[in-house]
């Protein structure tokens, strides 16, 4: 028996969802073995680089985490 490759007809509704929370569920928890190997707090190192620069109030200002990393 051979195998094929064919294209879905229809993509499922809990696929769609599933797939970018898996992704981003991966993403720190790989992120936050990382910070571990490394000897840092992995919840205090994520906050560090996902939670404080949104949340500074210089950054609040230009209500953009882009402007908040050029401009700092």
């Amino acid at each position: 028996m051979r195998w094929r490759l064919e294209p879905r007809t229809a993509v499922p509704w809990w696929l769609e969802v599933v797939a970018p929370l898996a992704a981003l569920g991966l993403t720190l928890l790989l992120s936050a073995l990382m910070f571990a190997a490394l000897g840092y707090p992995p919840l205090e190192a994520l906050h560090v680089y996902l939670v404080a620069p949104v949340s500074s109030p210089s950054c609040a200002s230009r209500r953009s985490p882009c402007c908040c990393a050029r401009w700092g």
